[in-house]
């Protein structure tokens, strides 16, 4: 792998007097540019699997060459290190045989009472209804469902017979 320019000590000034104006060790501000460039690496690159072992790895192939963990620094040795299978990879987990088990016991649906059974034969549709007659049985339907909401409200109203 051609290995490009990389950035150094030198390039980023650590010592350059207008940096040192806020009375900052030259190593305070190395360690923060060490920390930035650590972190930028990280946001751009997720698919990089974090372990002791890979960062041990990533800041001994910047200190071989004496530079900083820079950005740019530190993906050059991602890709050189990533390239020649020195980095950890994380193992895919082994799928796990799922068993299912069929449902055993009583229908998924509870049987209508017996109030419930005379009201739905009530109200079940009749082929042999005319639209007028339809029409009439939906309004007392309506009816019957407006007088019922107070009930389910707390109300005290009797409902409407159908």
């Amino acid at each position: 792998m051609l290995t490009p320019t990389l950035d150094t000590w030198d390039d980023l000034n650590v010592n350059d007097p207008t940096i040192l104006k806020n009375k900052r060790a030259p190593a305070d501000i190395m360690n923060d540019i060490e920390c930035e460039g650590a972190k930028a690496f990280l946001a751009e690159h997720p698919e990089f699997h974090v372990t002791p072992f890979n960062g041990q790895m990533l800041a001994a192939w910047c200190a071989q060459r004496a530079v900083p963990t820079t950005r740019k620094n530190l993906e050059v040795a991602y890709r050189d290190l990533a390239e020649r299978g020195r980095l950890e990879i994380p193992s895919k987990p082994q799928p796990q045989g799922i068993e299912t088990v069929p449902v055993r016991g009583g229908s998924a649906v509870a049987s209508p009472t017996a109030e419930e059974t005379a009201f739905l034969e009530k109200v079940k549709d009749d082929p042999t209804l005319t639209d007028h007659a339809r029409k009439k049985r939906d309004a007392l339907l309506r009816r019957a469902a407006v007088a019922q909401r107070p009930k389910f409200r707390g109300g005290n109203e009797s409902p409407v017979v159908v």
